[in-house]
């Protein structure tokens, strides 16, 4: 089922939900909008049931009383959410402060390799600290570190002819998590995480 909207949609990462009226839905009726998740948690106690009504052409009733997330985008996890939570995930985004940035901490989330902050959402600082960057494949990103962080020169020539780049790509791999960012940006390529 398709959720109508009030207003034209432009392509962003920014997380979004269609919020609307619980008591509405159970009757038969979609009363609600789009809204920025940033803008649910810049200003939530503008996020009324007045306001919700208003923006979906409806007036309310003493009976409306619960607002509902019915709809999500942009967003690493699935399903329906409360205003609350819609707030929490608006917090992380405003404090990334990077929108470009937004679809690699989506796909961090999904590895599960990531960690919370108090509120049970990812924390900002460790994403930034696991960060590795956007690579076309994890043998670029990979071989790319061996050449910065390992200086051959110093070895015997032997030793370089022999070094085995292959076992160490293949076991540098259990300390990043890779993730296909074609799903979360549109691009080709993959985002890499540092494990804790």
């Amino acid at each position: 089922m398709s959720l109508p909207t009030t207003t034209p949609s432009i392509h962003t990462h920014a997380p979004r939900v269609w919020a609307g009226c619980l008591h509405c839905y159970n009757s038969g009726r979609l009363v609600g909008a789009w809204y920025d998740a940033a803008d649910i948690a810049d200003a939530p106690h503008v996020f009324d049931v007045e306001r919700i009504h208003r923006d979906g052409g409806y007036l309310s009733t003493p009976e409306c009383e619960e607002l509902w997330c019915f709809d999500i985008d942009n967003m690493p996890t699935s399903g329906e959410m409360d205003l609350l939570e819609a707030t929490r995930w608006g917090e992380v985004y405003i404090e990334l402060d990077a929108e470009h940035l937004w679809p690699a901490l989506c796909a961090w989330v999904t590895t599960g390799m990531y960690t919370e902050d108090s509120h049970g959402t990812p924390c900002v600082s460790d994403f930034m600290e696991a960060y590795s960057g956007h690579w076309d494949t994890w043998e670029d990103f990979a071989y790319d570190l061996i050449d910065q962080t390992i200086d051959m020169s110093g070895w015997d020539e032997l030793a370089q002819r022999y070094f085995d780049y292959a076992g160490f790509v293949r076991d540098l791999k259990h300390d990043f998590s890779v993730e296909g960012s074609e799903r979360f940006s549109g691009e080709f390529g993959v985002y890499i995480f540092r494990n804790y």
